[in-house]
């Protein structure tokens, strides 16, 4: 069993007292009309024979004490509930009463039991009887008032009922003291069942407590939870002070690699760390809490504008500059945080996390800066996001995706080797949507198989038509590169469209090969299997692309644009383009230089050996109908190039 606190012994006599008190209410009353009736009936009868006005002092005397007591409890029960200290105070006077009554009564009785005549002086017994038996049953919530009475009331008069030496009066006090008796035990277990209700009322007391405690705190990290924050908000609203309030919204960036890399207890280490660092820089009066996951929300007042707001965060982010210790390893984080000042405009503090939540958004999107505050247009760009989210899921949408193909030629003779399909999504409501935007959207929702599908199967039944000689390159979302049945896919759409995989060529990222590196060189392994061309994308783009190639094969390279943009007018890069070229020449992979856009581009990427090419200056993308008119062209203009040199 549980071992009562010193705490909850306080609660349990405190609900006691209470109950106590309740008892009291409804019983103290009739219990002081009884006592002021009978003492007038044992007035009266015992004072038949002397009329002096004496005689009458002690009931009028128990009647006026009676009266004022009965009319407090009529104050107490129509009046506000009483405080613990006033329920005391009311107990310790009920029992300073009883001792009055009690003292009084009893002395009158014993008087009136030697000094009444024969026949009157045996109803002094039975008013003393009476007066046990109903003031023990109205005080039982009262017990120290009620052995006052019956104490103070029954044994000296029973005693005095012996030394009468009158056997019918002798035996009276024998049965009034065995009714003494009886009554304190009927009034000691009746309280000993009321202290175990009490008992049993505050433990539930005690119980919906620590519910509530942990409806409202994260069990994790102890902090208040996200019933806890909006309740809080809920209470800003009320008093309509949203004009000095600012919300954040905070989360963990990199929090996933943490867990796979380290378990989900270090994880777990990792947020109480956090809770505990940001609790030491809060500001009294604000608020933190744990919304879930690696996301925390901040609630600051006090603030008067956005920027004092930001301000006031600042310490919050630098936090993070220094290693959380969880289990002896120094574990680096780093974090996004979006915030919304509540006088920015008129809203409710539900639309304000709503926009704290937007800031956040955008914190995470442009990478470089920790703390974003709303602003007016973030709403416009995430109405845009959610729309084509619904497009992206609508399969009528979809059908408007288009490719375009920009033709990849062969440095040494200007052949077209093939060409690469590019996304293009003209939405009849939203305008062009760039493949930036659709596939970040469906890589967030998870649809990025679906895309891959429609879009694939265009490109293979458009290039099935081409020249044997002329390839298709086709780009792979990263998400989908660790996904078995998208090798699958690909192998059955190919010989759907009777197309061969030696044709094709799958062009991954770097970025790609961070998000899971062994499903994704088992997945190329696959391909390559299957005689399909892996190209490595957008190298030198700046991730650690050595290791890859030392443990990667791939069919070839193509440079990222930010390698070839500069090198007509920069020494440096056209330095480091040609130790990139020698790198790739060590590992004998073909390169391809994209955004080839001007004649010096070309003449310099030929004489560092690039062996195929592409960009604006030799060929923009064009639909596939063109495809054909296109390759007919360049052939053309091969051979008129090629009679030339004859």
């Amino acid at each position: 069993m549980e071992q009562e606190s010193p705490a909850d012994k306080v609660r349990l006599d405190e609900t006691l007292l209470a109950e106590q008190m309740r008892s009291l209410s409804s019983q103290a009353p009739p219990m002081f009309l009884f006592i002021i009736a009978n003492t007038l009936v044992m007035q009266v009868v015992t004072a038949r024979e002397r009329w002096q006005m004496h005689s009458y002092v002690v009931s009028l005397l128990v009647t006026a004490v009676c009266t004022a007591r009965i009319i407090r409890w009529r104050h107490i029960n129509e009046g506000p509930p009483l405080s613990v200290a006033q329920m005391a105070s009311l107990a310790t006077t009920t029992s300073r009463s009883a001792l009055v009554i009690a003292s009084t009564l009893t002395g009158w009785s014993i008087y009136l039991l030697f000094t009444a005549s024969a026949p009157s002086q045996y109803y002094v017994p039975q008013f003393t009887a009476l007066s046990v038996i109903i003031c023990g049953a109205c005080l039982m919530g009262h017990p120290e008032a009620a052995y006052i009475l019956i104490g103070l009331g029954a044994t000296p008069i029973a005693f005095a009922l012996l030394f009468t030496n009158n056997a019918i009066l002798m035996g009276t006090g024998v049965s009034l003291m065995l009714i003494a008796a009886l009554t304190s035990s009927f009034i000691r277990r009746q309280h000993l069942q009321l202290r175990r209700m009490a008992a049993a009322h505050a433990q539930t007391r005690r119980e919906q407590h620590k519910v509530a405690e942990l409806a409202f705190s994260d069990q994790l990290t102890g902090l208040p939870n996200r019933r806890a924050f909006l309740d809080q908000l809920s209470a800003v609203d009320a008093s309509d002070g949203k004009g000095a309030i600012a919300v954040a919204m905070l989360d963990l960036d990199g929090f996933k690699a943490i867990n796979d890399t380290f378990g989900h207890l270090a994880g777990d280490g990792l947020l109480v760390a956090v809770a505990r660092r940001l609790e030491a820089l809060l500001d009294p009066g604000d608020l933190i809490v744990r919304l879930g996951g690696d996301e925390f929300a901040l609630l600051l007042r006090g603030v008067a504008t956005l920027d004092a707001a930001h301000s006031r965060l600042l310490p919050i982010a630098a936090a993070f500059d220094d290693a959380f210790v969880v289990d002896g390893k120094d574990l680096m984080a780093s974090t996004s945080i979006g915030i919304a000042h509540g006088g920015f405009c008129d809203c409710s503090v539900v639309e304000l996390v709503h926009r704290a939540d937007l800031a956040l958004y955008e914190s995470k999107e442009s990478g470089v800066q920790r703390i974003c505050g709303f602003e007016t247009a973030m709403e416009g760009r995430v109405r845009r996001r959610v729309l084509i989210e619904q497009a992206a899921t609508d399969p009528n949408a979809l059908a408007t995706l288009t490719l375009q193909y920009q033709p990849v030629f062969d440095t040494a003779t200007m052949a077209v080797d093939g060409f690469e399909a590019l996304a293009r999504w003209r939405h009849p409501v939203l305008g062009d949507i760039s493949p930036a935007e659709f596939i970040a959207v469906a890589e967030r929702r998870g649809i990025t198989h679906r895309l891959t599908a429609v879009l694939l199967r265009q490109a293979l039944a458009a290039a099935s038509h081409w020249p044997d000689g002329v390839g298709l390159s086709f780009n792979l979302s990263a998400v989908e590169l660790g996904s078995p049945a998208v090798c699958a896919l690909i192998f059955d759409l190919c010989a759907e469209h009777g197309f061969s995989p030696a044709r094709l060529s799958i062009e991954i990222t770097e970025t790609a090969l961070l998000r899971d590196f062994s499903a994704a060189r088992a997945m190329i392994e696959r391909l390559r299997h299957g005689d399909v061309r892996v190209l490595l994308d957008d190298f030198g783009a700046g991730y650690a692309s050595i290791g890859y190639l030392r443990q990667i094969r791939f069919d070839g390279i193509k440079l990222d644009g930010s390698l070839i943009t500069p090198i007509a007018q920069s020494a440096a890069a056209r330095n480091l383009l040609i130790g990139v070229m020698q790198l790739c020449r060590a590992i004998s992979c073909p390169v391809t230089a994209e955004m080839v856009e001007t004649t010096e581009h070309l003449v310099l990427l030929d004489s560092l050996g690039v062996d195929k090419v592409q960009g604006f200056l030799i060929g923009k993308p064009i639909h596939g109908d063109e495809v054909a008119a296109f390759l007919a062209a360049a052939h053309d203009a091969q051979r008129g190039r090629l009679r030339s040199a004859v």
